[in-house]
């Protein structure tokens, strides 16, 4: 984003959740160093298949919305 003057990015909330604490800390301290700000966070839930990936995706929600908190991107 940086390299090519964009100003900020979306957040991919399932790759947020998979950082550990340090990680996320040190991409949220290089974003801001960099003047880059968090644009969308997507929360997807399948709702258009079967009822197990709709109760797949629901129950992951609360793991990706910790993250994006975690993260600041709220703000």
């Amino acid at each position: 984003a940086e390299k090519y003057g964009f100003q900020s990015v979306d957040v991919d909330s399932g790759f947020l959740a998979s950082l550990d604490a340090k990680a996320l800390g040190a991409l949220v301290e290089e974003t801001r160093n960099k003047g880059i700000r968090w644009g969308c966070a997507g929360l997807p839930v399948e709702f258009r298949r079967d009822d197990e990936t709709f109760r797949t995706g629901v129950s992951d929600l609360p793991r990706r919305a910790a993250a994006i908190r975690a993260a600041g991107a709220t703000r």
